[in-house]
């Protein structure tokens, strides 16, 4: 008895060390996790505002590609005096482009001393615009394959805009004039403001010398934008690479820090004179807002926990040591319990423990051993052994509620919990726990308790919440729509973007009647989705997909686009339950449509000036035809070659194209040649061919590239009296009926 009062007095000074290095390591933990959560926030701020950068420096280089590849059609098609056509009818031309090009306000085309002879407007007709950047840096240095992007200006309708400028030259590559496009900057705002999402986020968009062309945002902010992001381009423009993206902070001038991404448009495709730089930036303070939260959050748990750990303890020392002496006889008649107990637990592959508290000793069963990764009689069995094996941030819960049985405040002990094994992995356990015997003033004398190994099940749990919030961020992220119908009750659940897609007031998720959202189906595509989808619900476990429309609580129809299959199947082999996700495309569709109609109306001028185009790739020998071309030889659509398209022209002018072909494989030169063809129906009919060389590595074509040109119908036995080629072509007339050459 005297030894059991010297070791309880020893095991009363213990605890103390103990807990105040278990606190100490708590607090450095979650020092650590917010250092840690420090440095993801703003990674994570990074990769947003990289990404935005990304999304609308790719859309401005898609966007400027296509105002070249305007410009460029305007050069070759209006440009040349020669070939320019009535001032009404050009602009006329330049008026439907202008109007069919996205971003695009005006276009212009102007002669060598700057003075206008084609717009889209006729108040800019025969106006001069030789001081205008825009025309002066091509005029300087006449680059063909260049395109120059001047520096903003305010234009002659007062509007904040840039330009974007192809050279015209002559033959000998003297200055002949500029093709011209203005920028639309309220199009390219729509672009950067569709990026914001944050109300202290801003966006410009500056020309490579570092004047502002653009800024968005959502509040006023304290300094002009041009003020920081000037700075920011200066930075982008010493430090990056062409595709870098530069991230910097910076002071705003009002006290602030500011995160700031920088990235260049500049694609090589379109040799750029200038670039254009897109910069995002987020005030720093707004960034971290939420991980201060969290600090004082957590500060103020481990003020707490520390109280009441420390209190806790306190009092439980001061009885332990009436409670432990009293417990001495108890332990050793719960130990003949423990080892009656033993045979049932072997039989449910449960561990095992018993401790004596008269003794303050455990005992652990063969198979408790192995779940703690020892083998038997391995284990050091001291008091402090659960203390030391539960991992520290789970053993004040885990503690508090095995106290509250053993002061006969629960019926048992029970719960999950980690534990550490000998190689230092943790498992997770089933925990049970009861005092077997009390003494006269109800202090436990033992205790009983069983571990089962749940690892596995753990396992599977986690990986079902990993799933889960994998999901949730997936539908998240791509703002979908969710849908889980329960076939037998005909109940649809909808999650809060679903319910957003079609007008109706979000929730976390909800149920509803399957009949209700069929309800919302165009009439004209309820056939559709049923046939689409009858498979999934006859048990097909593949995914199916259906676009369709929905009636918005609006009153307009939205088009989504559905995807769906069977995860669960009844006794019969039918589907028992459906999950979907959908997505609003209603913008998609309509552009869409807008690029059919466009091609449409192409299609269409093609067709009415009866000019059919073609091109020959030389490294794969491949011919390719437009509709119109077909149509002029009275030809089905069908592969054709170079040598099948010859065989159209009667000999001489077949010779005469031949020889073309062979000087514009030797020496790239462009050729035109009015000749007769007889049509795939024996029809003879004149037609004018000009072709040129384009690609790399001419001439001799030793880098590959190939042929464009196009073919113009006239009338049988008639070629427009006084038509000309353009000069430097082929002199090939000579060698069809005598065209005539400038």
């Amino acid at each position: 008895m005297t030894d059991d009062l010297v070791l309880n007095a020893r095991r009363r000074s213990q605890p103390w060390p103990t807990l105040v290095f278990a606190l100490l390591t708590v607090a450095a933990v979650l020092g650590l996790e917010l250092a840690r959560e420090h440095q993801r926030v703003r990674a994570e701020q990074v990769s947003r505002l990289r990404t935005q950068v990304t999304v609308v420096t790719d859309n401005l280089a898609r966007q400027l590609l296509g105002v070249k590849n305007a410009l460029d059609g305007i050069r070759s098609d209006i440009a040349p005096p020669d070939k320019r056509p009535p001032p009404q009818l050009m602009a006329q031309r330049l008026q439907a482009l202008s109007e069919a090009m996205p971003g695009v306000r005006g276009i212009m085309v102007l002669d060598a001393q700057g003075q206008v002879v084609g717009a889209d407007r006729q108040d800019l007709s025969r106006r001069n615009f030789v001081d205008r950047p825009y025309f002066s840096a091509p005029r300087n240095e006449p680059l063909y394959a260049r395109l120059y992007v001047s520096a903003p200006f305010r234009s002659i309708l007062g509007r904040f805009s840039l330009n974007l400028t192809r050279a015209m030259t002559h033959p000998d590559g003297s200055f002949a004039g500029v093709v011209t496009a203005n920028l639309d900057a309220d199009y390219v705002e729509i672009l950067a403001r569709s990026v914001l999402y944050s109300p202290d986020m801003h966006l410009s968009i500056l020309h490579g010398d570092g004047e502002l062309f653009l800024d968005a945002h959502q509040e006023p902010p304290v300094l002009t934008s041009a003020d920081f992001t000037a700075a920011a381009a200066a930075l982008a423009l010493v430090k990056a690479k062409p595709g870098e993206v530069v991230v910097t902070q910076m002071d705003d001038g009002a006290g602030a820090q500011r995160l700031l991404v920088v990235g260049a448009v500049q694609p090589s495709a379109l040799d750029m004179d200038k670039p254009l730089l897109v910069a995002a930036s987020r005030r720093l303070s707004d960034v971290y807002a939420p991980w201060r939260d969290q600090a004082v959050d957590y500060g103020l748990i481990f003020l707490l926990l520390s109280a009441g750990i420390l209190s806790t303890v306190y009092f439980v020392e001061q009885r332990r040591n009436t409670a432990y002496l009293a417990g001495l006889e108890r332990q050793r008649m719960a130990a003949v319990n423990a080892r009656t107990l033993q045979f049932g637990l072997e039989g449910a592959d449960l561990g095992f423990w018993e401790w004596n508290a008269r003794t303050d000793t455990i005992t652990v069963n063969t198979r408790e051993a192995e779940i703690l990764g020892y083998a038997d009689g391995e284990l050091e069995l001291k008091p402090e052994l659960w203390k030391e094996l539960i991992p520290a941030s789970e053993w004040d819960v885990v503690f508090a509620a095995f106290k509250n049985h053993v002061k006969a405040s629960a019926a048992a002990f029970s719960g999950e919990h980690r534990i550490r094994r000998k190689d230092g992995r943790l498992v997770w356990v089933q925990s049970h726990a009861v005092v077997s015997e009390r003494d006269g003033r109800n202090r436990p004398l033992q205790i009983l308790g069983t571990h089962l190994d749940i690892s596995e099940k753990k396992a599977a749990e986690q990986a079902i919440h990993d799933t889960a919030q994998r999901l949730e961020l997936a539908m998240e992220t791509g703002r979908m729509g969710l849908v889980d119908l329960h076939v037998a009750t005909g109940a649809l659940i909808v999650n809060a973007r679903g319910f957003e897609i079609v007008g109706w007031p979000a929730t976390e998720s909800a149920e509803i009647d399957i009949g209700r959202w069929r309800s919302l189906l165009h009439p004209d595509d309820v056939a559709r989705v049923d046939a689409t989808f009858e498979p999934t619900l006859a048990g097909l476990t593949q995914s199916r997909s259906c676009e369709y429309r929905l009636r918005h609580s609006a009153g307009h129809d939205v088009w989504v686009q559905m995807r769906a299959r069977a995860v669960a199947l009844d006794p019969d082999g039918k589907a028992a339950r459906v999950v979907g996700a959908f997505q609003d495309i209603t913008e998609a569709r309509q552009a869409s449509t807008r690029l059919a109609e466009a091609a449409e109306l192409q299609r269409r001028t093609g067709s009415l000036a009866r000019v059919g185009g073609w091109q020959f790739d030389v490294a794969s020998a491949q011919m390719t035809w437009t509709d119109e071309l077909y149509e002029i030889h009275e030809l089905p659509v069908q592969p054709v070659t170079l040598e099948s398209s010859m065989a159209f022209y009667l000999p001489p002018g077949r010779a005469a194209l031949r020889q073309a072909v062979q000087e514009a494989l030797a020496h790239g030169t462009a050729w035109c040649l009015d000749a007769q063809i007889t049509t795939a129906l024996g029809n003879p009919l004149w037609v004018r061919t000009q072709g040129e060389a384009v690609g790399a590595g001419w001439p001799g074509g030793a880098a590959g590239g190939g042929f464009a040109g196009h073919h113009r119908a006239h009338r049988l036995f008639r070629r427009a009296e006084g038509s000309q080629c353009p000069a430097g072509t082929v002199d090939a007339h000579r060698r069809a009926h005598q065209c005539r050459q400038p």
